[in-house]
């Protein structure tokens, strides 16, 4: 946690006698961070959402950038040359998401996602390193004995025949999402009530070039968030997802997917929040051998209020735990403003 103290420090040092703890202020977390690794691109992804919807007749409008490194295997010995390769894994991700929100009426909101997504073998590689060599606490994944700036996936079934996927390098509209929520208790009123949503998202088939196929999946979640000090707020939730298929470029999907976060929201100034989040998922692939059955991100990031109805947010993800099925290292960008 020595990055998110530095962090911490950084910004309030940053904002200088404008940092202030200002109890009424309004949470602005979770960090709503779409999983974006190279084999979940084309699949439905829940992410973190606060559970406090729009104002009634309200609109949001938000442009996200995410960036990140996708890097695991399963061989023997790590490097090029393995006697025995499970699978490997290569490559980066770029996305670019419009994302637009309107209440038509008290406690409903309904919601449009665009996405523009790009994978290809990047440049972060040489990065990643770097990365790796100012925090080396942190898990290191070998990736300095494989070719760098690739863009590959291999693998072998449990029955050890040869997987092709047949993706490809290069740009495209992703699978446009819609979803609908409903506030099951306003903790606006009272922000150390309990506040709590439920929705529903749909994935489209719309995608183009590289992302084009795909199926309708659908998601189910659930939202709760708790003032639980003068500057602090909890924020959890859970999810389920069903793909339409259990088939994309070649690889088996599990068909089913549950999906979780908790985030700790520290309102460290009258604008700005620092927020610390984990959130995890279930198995994606179900014919790879060796391919990890859950995954967990720690994702650390600050949400800026930049006047009345505009808000800045960014922050970097670093995946814990089986880190084989996971973005390796990824930023985000997004930028918010309501009407």
């Amino acid at each position: 946690m020595r990055s998110l103290a530095g962090f911490a420090l950084l910004t309030t040092v940053l904002l200088g006698p404008t940092a202030r703890v200002d109890a009424e202020d309004r949470r602005r977390g979770p960090l709503g961070w779409r999983d974006e690794f190279l084999l979940s691109q084309t699949r439905l992804a829940q992410r973190a959402r606060t559970p406090d919807l729009l104002r009634p007749h309200r609109w949001r409008v938000q442009i996200r950038l995410d960036w990140g490194n996708d890097f695991g295997w399963n061989q023997e010995p790590p490097g090029e040359m393995p006697e025995d390769r499970r699978f490997l894994v290569d490559g980066e991700h770029r996305a670019l998401d419009l994302d637009v929100a309107v209440s038509p009426a008290e406690r409903w909101e309904l919601g449009l996602r665009i996405p523009y997504r790009w994978r290809g073998g990047g440049a972060m590689d040489g990065i990643i390193d770097w990365w790796h060599g100012l925090l080396p606490f942190l898990p290191d994944n070998i990736r300095s004995r494989f070719l760098k700036d690739q863009l590959r996936v291999e693998g072998r079934s449990v029955a050890f025949d040869p997987i092709e996927w047949r993706g490809e390098a290069g740009g495209g509209l992703g699978n446009i999402a819609l979803r609908g929520r409903y506030s099951l208790a306003g903790g606006r009123t009272d922000p150390r009530a309990w506040s709590w949503s439920v929705g529903i998202e749909l994935s489209l088939p719309t995608g183009s070039g590289p992302f084009a196929g795909g199926s309708v999946d659908a998601g189910l979640e659930t939202q709760a968030a708790k003032q639980i000090g003068d500057a602090w707020d909890l924020h959890l939730g859970a999810g389920v997802t069903r793909f339409g298929s259990g088939e994309l470029d070649g690889i088996g999907y599990r068909q089913t997917r549950g999906f979780g976060f908790a985030a700790l929201e520290w309102r460290v100034a009258r604008r700005l929040s620092l927020i610390v989040q984990l959130d995890g998922a279930s198995r994606l692939i179900r014919d790879i051998a060796r391919f990890p059955a859950s995954h967990v991100y720690l994702r650390l990031g600050a949400m800026l209020d930049v006047g009345d109805r505009w808000m800045l947010e960014g922050g970097f993800t670093e995946n814990i735990k089986h880190q084989q099925a996971t973005t390796d290292f990824g930023i985000t960008l997004g930028l918010t403003r309501e009407f």
